[in-house]
């Protein structure tokens, strides 16, 4: 069994406001909750500033981990009750559980470590056992490779949506929405695939293209817009990090002759989260 620690970014936090004095000892204080909590038998590690894994021989039942996992995050949140450095800290912990050893250990912290991603994306104190998450995980590798061809198929959909002023029912923008036909002919929206392909950087390319749609579309309808409403356009925060991305993006607005208030850019909320 191997239980997976990690607390985000804490070390860097804890030691740009407290000091690396304090840093360290909140180290020690979670190695010492880790320690306190497993068997005797188990090997406890840090792998690196801040997580920790520990690897728990013989077979143990799902309720038995759960409990440690569980005794684990109680102390950690009663010591935020003691010292307010431990605010800034929330553990998320991937667990992988009975699985083929003959696989080897890599390929048993590897199934640990996306457990955690898993639980990090559940919100903060939390854990995933890998084998509730494995589906997830095939469905997830899925959608990354039907996504790959998905633009030179034309599997790619935008559509407008009205956005409306509730009290006078006047359009007052339009919303590009895109869709995913897959392969296997079914329509996804985009919360249903968006999420999964920032996740892993595979977003810009479906970005750039809905993008340039939409300044195709604006060109060709702008005579029927009279009024030349704003079309809001939904872009991952990875775009405001990569200045080559947002060179492009100004290119292509630049090559179809668009002033910058014809198109809004709605950025997804990732931005804002820590």
């Amino acid at each position: 069994q191997v239980i997976w620690y990690r607390d985000g970014n804490f070390t860097k936090t804890v030691n740009d406001i407290y000091g690396h004095k304090k840093g360290d000892e909140v180290l020690v204080r979670i190695s010492e909750i880790i320690v306190n909590n497993t068997p005797d038998n188990a090997i406890i590690a840090r792998l690196g500033g801040d997580e920790f894994v520990a690897v728990i021989t013989g077979n143990s039942t799902k309720e038995y981990i759960t409990s440690i996992v569980l005794k684990i995050l109680e102390d950690i949140r009663w010591c935020k009750k003691k010292d307010k450095v431990f605010d800034v800290i929330s553990g998320s912990v991937g667990i992988a559980v009975n699985l083929d050893s003959k696989k080897g250990l890599d390929d048993i912290l590897g199934k640990a470590d996306k457990a955690m991603y898993f639980a990090k994306e559940k919100g903060k104190d939390t854990y995933a056992f890998f084998e509730e998450c494995e589906n997830k995980i095939k469905y997830e590798k899925e959608i990354v490779k039907d996504v790959i061809n998905a633009i030179d198929e034309g599997r790619i959909l935008v559509k407008y949506h009205p956005i409306m002023h509730l009290q006078s029912s006047r359009i007052v923008s339009t919303e590009a929405c895109c869709f995913l036909k897959r392969s296997n002919g079914t329509i996804l929206g985009r919360n249903d695939f968006r999420p999964i392909l920032v996740k892993n950087k595979l977003i810009h390319s479906i970005d750039m293209f809905v993008y340039e749609q939409v300044c195709k579309d604006y060109i060709k309808y702008k005579d029927i817009n009279n009024k030349r409403n704003k079309i809001c356009v939904q872009f991952s925060h990875l775009l405001l990090i990569d200045d080559e991305k947002i060179a492009e993006l100004l290119k292509v607005t630049k090559e179809y002759g668009l002033q910058t208030e014809s198109i809004e850019l709605n950025f997804d909320e990732s931005i804002f989260s820590g």
